[in-house]
């Protein structure tokens, strides 16, 4: 976590304008429903905050939408947003409001069918149109030992990591290696 923690403090640094207060870093997880998102925003608090200040919730704007969210300040001058988005490509307009101010963004390919990848490619089209060089990071359950992934990510135009979520060293790795995009 040191390694991701000090990747964050140095894309804060690059991006602070002023003084005035801490440099906000907004990260997109983005999956189906039920795809993991949330969960996703919960570990990687529990990864990153340690003694610093951190919170989790969830916003309902709508009776039909929910919106989770995490929050690390990892230094008194920065402070990394995590926010779930909907891959759908009926949330065109949630897209539209947060794809410009993220530094990056997850990709939960679960589960990895063909309509999955559907909503990514929308979802990618969409990031080149709205904010062209945020890096997209693609994570995929690993199949069964023996079995070829169920579908291949190999002609899009993204870093993909294949494990569970539930695994420390990939989340913290999969962030890193979007930081180092980022930076």
């Amino acid at each position: 976590a040191g390694r991701v923690l000090m990747a964050l403090e140095e894309a804060g640094q690059r991006l602070r304008q002023t003084n005035t207060g801490p440099t906000m870093l907004r990260l997109l997880i983005v999956g189906l429903r039920r795809s993991g998102k949330s969960n996703l925003i919960h570990a990687l608090v529990k990864d990153l905050s340690g003694s610093r200040w951190a919170a989790v919730g969830v916003e309902q704007p709508t009776a039909t939408h929910v919106t989770d969210f995490g929050r690390v300040r990892t230094s008194p001058n920065t402070v990394l947003h995590l926010i779930a988005v909907r891959a759908e490509k009926r949330f065109w307009s949630v897209w539209q409001h947060c794809l410009p101010e993220a530094i990056g963004a997850v990709f939960l390919v679960n589960p990895p069918t063909e309509a999955t990848i559907e909503h990514l490619r929308a979802f990618l089209r969409a990031k080149d149109m709205l904010a062209r060089n945020i890096p997209v990071h693609g994570v995929m359950p690993s199949p069964e030992t023996g079995e070829k992934p169920a579908i291949s990510l190999d002609d899009l135009a993204m870093d993909v990591s294949m494990g569970t979520l539930e695994t420390q060293s990939l989340r913290l790795e999969v962030l890193d290696q979007l930081l180092q995009k980022a930076l």
